[in-house]
């Protein structure tokens, strides 16, 4: 069961047992003075349902002040006083249709109750079967005066008096006249600009000075001019046929607004709410209805507990001033046409209040991880004593009640007593005449002392019960505040960022190690082949004067004579072709005219010269692929550095960010700790009205029981008197 669900538990269902009978209920008691057997308060209730009835039944019902769709037996011993009625003809009324252990009747028990007084009237027997057998033809009720009577304060806490007691009231509808022309934009105004982006924080948010007595000057003003909000129910139900739902005045006094709101708009503005607020005390709406139709009972608990949510949210000093609420205040429109013309933000706070100003931090106390703890620890047992505390109260506040209506039952009897002994059977004794005007003037003060107990009770509903429950639902808020803080991924998001930054920095780290490595290792390799270069174009040179010298002499022993110029050319061109060329045409087998194997005037080509060529042909082509494979591994070692430096800069934004938003925060959660604690100072104020309103019922208690005293003091009491 929900912390905030008023529903009636066995404890709250109870009634004043010790003031009724002491027989149990399915048993036949010989004490019961009610007439109507054999029918139990459910079958009474309905034995009217579905006959239509005069419109005086719902008015007076009405005037009464209903409160769950219920009256006081007091207020109907007033509807019925005003008929002109002898007091024993309403206490058997009363007798028929009030049960002796209730305090309270439905409108169904009240409409038998008013058929019967019309029945008593016309001098019908007032019994179930004769009221039966005439119901389709019942007599109106004459009720003068029923305008006039004073029921008492029926504005429970600014709550509305019942769902059905403002039937008649005129009541200004937004929905049905609206105060804007048709136009462009369909009737409504251009979507409000400040409502496209999250809202701007209020002043009083963030104490501009880091002067403590200027903080707790600001801080102070959190609880100064607060407005109240009044709701009460609509005239009429808004729907179809099965798919009714109700509406809800909301009034707001310092705003002078009245607007139209149905169950549903509420809980749309608390879902806002929680995304643009997660870190603030939001307050809870009552439990929906799941499975059952709403009743009496239920929509009155339920506009309690949207009072108390909308109060709530006038007492915050960030909340009241959020632009959403104070539309849903104002806004005269339905809502849900309206939310069809705006652009509404959902995104939190901290968005549009970066960067985070330096004197932020400082005004974070040090230890307020430790004191959130002690809070959070100390949030269940509390909430438990105060739900606790509001069950008790509540049957305290209906034991009151009861023992009002248990007086008021009193008085109906003193009255019907001293209407029956007024006259004695003894045709001379003054005695018993005195001792009946005794029992009328006991009875008058009966009656003052059960209207000084129903107006406890109320007193008691209005200060005590809602003041309870009004603290018992801020604990809960500041429970699920927490709830909230756990779930949320912020400090997950903070840690994962830190760990792929540590990560893409290792990765930073290898790569241009890598990157030094691979570029060492080709310079490495490129002078390792400039050295080669260099040792192989020495041994070209000494190759080709070996082949050189060595032609010449062939040529000189073979009779053929070559120029040394024409060798030293070839050689020249032969060493400058293979030094430059990747690939080498092969030499002629001879020159001249010589033939055979290199004999007689050839030239054969010198072996050195040949192997000379090769390797540098295969030297010229390692150093150009190895050049190659170089570059392209510098180049992909640049682009993973810059794609990694690109993430780490990202990262380290982000993070930044998320280390002012982390600020944000836990100045916040600051600021709502102090708001929750400050709120405390609530708590005497409630004990001091309890106590003050009981030292005036007991004084006026004590009042009426003081001029009881000389009354029952002059009844007579001599024996002899009475003969």
């Amino acid at each position: 069961m929900s912390a905030l669900d008023d529903s009636p538990t066995p404890s709250d269902t109870m009634t004043a047992s010790f003031t009724g009978s002491t027989f149990d209920e399915e048993v036949n008691d010989p004490w019961n003075a009610n007439t109507a057997r054999g029918l139990n308060t459910h079958d009474l209730g309905s034995i009217l349902s579905g006959i239509p009835l005069p419109p005086i039944y719902t008015t007076a019902f009405d005037l009464a002040g209903p409160q769950g769709g219920r009256i006081t037996v007091l207020a109907l011993n007033k509807i019925i006083s005003v008929s002109g009625l002898p007091p024993a003809t309403v206490d058997k009324i009363l007798n028929i249709v009030v049960a002796p252990t209730r305090s309270r009747v439905t409108k169904g028990e009240c409409s038998v109750a008013l058929a019967l007084v019309a029945m008593a009237q016309k001098n019908m027997g007032l019994t179930i079967e004769n009221l039966v057998t005439h119901k389709e033809d019942l007599p109106i009720p004459f009720l003068p005066g029923l305008d006039a009577i004073d029921f008492g304060a029926t504005d429970v806490g600014g709550f509305g008096a019942s769902a059905l007691g403002r039937a008649n009231t005129v009541v200004s509808d937004p929905w049905r006249s609206s105060t804007y022309k048709p136009g462009a934009g369909g009737g409504y105004p251009p979507p409000p600009s400040f409502l496209a982006s999250p809202p701007i924080p209020s002043p009083t948010e963030t104490p501009a000075s880091m002067d403590p007595e200027m903080i707790r000057k600001e801080t102070y003003l959190w609880f100064t001019g607060v407005d109240q909000i009044h709701l009460s129910f609509a005239p009429e139900k808004e729907g179809i046929f099965l798919f009714k739902h109700t509406n809800y005045i909301v009034e707001s006094k310092n705003r002078q607004t009245s607007v139209i709101r149905r169950y549903s708009d509420f809980w749309w503005l608390l879902e806002v709410l929680i995304k643009r607020f997660p870190f603030r005390i939001l307050p809870n709406l009552p439990p929906k209805r799941i499975g059952a139709a709403a009743d009496e009972a239920f929509l009155e608990q339920r506009i309690r507990g949207l009072t108390r949510f909308m109060n709530a949210l006038m007492r915050h000093p960030v909340l009241r001033n959020d632009p959403l609420v104070v539309s849903f205040l104002t806004e005269p429109v339905e809502l849900a046409q309206w939310r069809k013309n705006v652009v509404i933000s959902t995104e939190d706070e901290f968005t549009t209040r970066l960067p985070v100003p330096s004197e932020l931090q400082r005004q974070i106390p040090a230890n307020l991880e430790r004191e959130l703890e002690a809070i959070k620890r100390r949030l269940p047992g509390s909430i438990e004593y105060y739900r606790n505390m509001v069950n008790l109260m509540d049957r305290i506040q209906k034991r009151t009640e009861a023992n009002s209506g248990d007086f008021m039952r009193f008085t109906l009897a003193l009255n019907a007593l001293s209407d029956c002994e007024k006259q004695c059977h003894a045709q001379d004794c003054y005695n018993c005449a005195q001792l009946s005007q005794g029992y009328t003037k006991i009875a008058k003060h009966m009656g003052t002392n059960s209207a000084i107990l129903d107006d406890e009770a109320r007193t008691m509903q209005r200060h005590m019960v809602e003041e309870l429950k009004r603290h018992r639902d801020l604990l809960v808020s500041v429970k699920e505040l927490f709830q909230r803080r756990d779930m949320s991924k912020e400090g997950a998001l903070t840690e994962m960022l830190k760990k792929r930054i540590a990560s893409n920095e290792a990765k930073l780290k290898t790569v241009r190690a890598n990157a030094a490595a691979a570029a060492a290792q080709a310079q490495a390799q490129a002078q390792a082949q400039a050295q080669a270069k260099a040792v192989n174009g020495n041994g070209n040179g000494s190759s080709n004067i070996q082949s050189n010298g060595s032609s010449s002499n062939r040529a000189n022993g073979h009779g053929v004579d070559v120029p040394s110029e024409a060798m030293s050319s070839n050689s020249l061109a032969s060493q400058g072709s293979e030094a430059g060329a990747v690939t080498t045409a092969p030499a002629p087998a001879s020159v001249g005219g010589g033939g055979g194997n290199g004999g007689g005037g050839g030239v054969t080509p010198s072996i050195g010269s040949a192997g000379s060529s090769s390797s540098v042909g295969d030297s010229g082509i390692s150093t150009g692929f190895m050049a190659a494979v170089a570059g392209s591994g510098s180049r992909t070692h640049e682009a993973q550095i810059e794609r990694l430096l690109e993430h780490l800069e990202t990262d380290r934004v982000e993070l930044s960010v998320q280390a002012q938003r982390r600020v944000l925060m836990q100045h916040t959660l600051w600021m709502e700790t102090t708001y929750f604690h400050k709120s405390h100072a609530m708590i005497a104020p409630m004990w001091q009205a309890f106590a003050q309103d009981h030292i005036k019922t007991s004084q006026s208690l004590i009042d009426n029981w003081k001029a009881l005293s000389p009354v029952v003091h002059d009844l007579p009491m001599e024996v002899n008197g009475f003969n």
